[in-house]
């Protein structure tokens, strides 16, 4: 981050681990350090939350109540992951519309497709960024 500061981009992508906030209580290996480390430490100035299909709408909200809480950033969109875990194997991943449609509403955010609507995001990051002054 600090070769990031020398060299003064305008704009800085990173990647972390999903998984933000914890799911459950029950263990203290659910509890998310390296990636709530690594949020404070990039101090990112909008975030693209990747979420699941899975994902409960609960969890989503909650996840972004945190992220904008700890940090003075704001999710600026969603992106649907195609990642599969063992128990969703055999769940039919495809994109449902009405499932975007859905967290659109809930989120009051725009939700992109994974490696279908990238160049929409990459849209609406220019036009987050170039409207900031």
């Amino acid at each position: 981050m600090h070769q990031c500061d020398i060299k003064q981009p305008d704009i800085i992508l990173v990647g972390g681990q999903s998984a933000i906030l914890h799911h459950s209580l029950n263990n203290e290996r659910f509890f998310c350090f390296e990636q709530y480390a690594f949020l404070l430490g990039t101090d990112p100035d909008a975030i693209v939350l990747v979420i699941n299909l899975f994902d409960e709408i609960s969890y989503i909200k909650r996840a972004i109540n945190f992220i904008e809480s700890v940090l003075d950033t704001c999710v600026i969109a969603c992106v649907l992951s195609v990642v599969r875990q063992k128990e969703f194997l055999n769940m039919d991943m495809i994109y449902d519309k009405q499932r975007i449609d859905f967290l659109i509403r809930e989120l009051n955010k725009p939700v992109f497709e994974f490696n279908v609507q990238i160049e929409e995001l990459c849209s609406h990051i220019i036009d987050f960024f170039g409207g900031i002054e």
